[in-house]
């Protein structure tokens, strides 16, 4: 009987601790998806040769200018991480924290227009003050929360405090330090683990799968089997991506799926976004004119560039020097696409389209 009497409190203290444990929220309920377990791919070193053919078509040939207006942003530069958005046909920029709308045919700004560039459900960091007070007279420290909320009703769905960890959102998912959480609900779907330290600068989502950009290399997540199925490592700072393939800024193709190297250039031609079957490239030069290509897609053959010679300023006319700055929309639209450029008039906004080469 004194057996029995301590077993049955024994399972009870049991039950209460797994019932507190639970409705706390602090049980497990994630999965657990280690990115050690997938061999790196290491992509090929590059020789940075830049090969012109006599016979090439000029840029202007291949992607023309549609139209351009001048933007009231009031910038010194336009930063490369804050690209033009596009998406059915609206152009979203947002830079200084503000936003603007603008038509993708025409480039005229549209008032009274939410924003979904990134999805209906924007996921955010805030902080927040707690005060205390004391003998000493009142202090407060800074909370660090994140939180999502509906672009459509306004709505706030969750807020969570956090701890200094980094935030990286896409349209439907969010990696907030190392667990990959619902936009919508703030549910912590996976966790990822790694040996070394997990520090996440970007992250793209599409047909169940995620991608990520760590440092110089690019972890591919299939969420559906919860595993890493690919990394690849190089020498780039962003990518792009189309149905079937990533592209890096440094000029290689990746098949999705498998991670296999499909073609790669040595060039010093940086990829800076995607229109119709065409990569657009951009050569920084320091203070000379900005040199703009064009490459077909499928087969990584350089098919067109210009030298922009200060073409796209209503003020510099090619009497001042203006060293235009280009950050082209990393994914077009319907054959068309957009790009903000800085001159010393302004920022300029100028819409593109492949040219029909039939």
């Amino acid at each position: 009987m004194i057996i029995n009497k301590y077993k049955m409190r024994i399972i009870g203290a049991y039950v209460l601790v797994s019932f507190i444990f639970s409705y706390n929220g602090l049980s497990q309920s994630y999965s657990i998806i280690d990115i050690d377990k997938v061999r790196i791919l290491e992509l090929p070193v590059k020789e940075n040769e830049n090969p012109f053919p006599d016979d090439m078509l000029s840029f202007n040939d291949i992607i023309k200018v549609k139209t351009g207006s001048i933007t009231p942003y009031v910038v010194d530069y336009t930063p490369t991480y804050q690209p033009p958005t596009i998406l059915k046909g609206s152009v979203f920029v947002n830079l200084d924290n503000k936003l603007s709308t603008y038509n993708l045919e025409s480039a005229t700004e549209i008032t009274n227009v939410k924003n979904f560039s990134q999805g209906r459900y924007e996921v955010f960091e805030f902080e927040k003050k707690k005060y205390t007070e004391s003998l000493f007279g009142s202090s407060y420290e800074i909370i660090e929360y994140v939180a999502s909320i509906d672009r459509i009703s306004g709505d706030t769905l969750w807020e969570k405090q956090i701890d200094y960890v980094s935030l990286q959102s896409a349209k439907q998912i969010s990696l907030i330090g190392n667990y990959i959480i619902d936009n919508k609900t703030g549910e912590e779907l996976f966790k990822l683990s790694s040996s070394k330290p997990i520090s996440i600068s970007e992250i793209k989502e599409g047909n169940g799968y995620l991608y990520l950009r760590k440092s110089d290399e690019i972890i591919a997540i299939d969420l559906q089997k919860e595993e890493a199925i690919w990394r690849v490592k190089g020498d780039f700072n962003n990518f792009f991506m189309d149905d079937n393939r990533i592209y890096t800024s440094n000029q290689c193709a990746i098949d999705k799926r498998t991670g296999k190297l499909i073609w790669n250039n040595s060039s010093e031609i940086w990829f800076v976004g995607i229109v119709g079957n065409y990569l657009i490239g951009y050569l920084y030069m320091g203070e000379d004119d900005p040199e703009i290509y064009a490459y077909d897609k499928s087969t990584g053959k350089l098919a067109g560039y210009v030298w922009t010679d200060n073409d796209f300023c209503t003020s510099c006319l090619g009497y001042e020097s203006c060293f235009p700055k280009f950050i082209f929309a990393e994914q077009g639209e319907d054959n068309k696409t957009a790009a903000l450029i800085k001159c010393n008039d302004g920022v300029y906004l100028y819409t593109f389209e492949v040219a029909d080469q039939k």
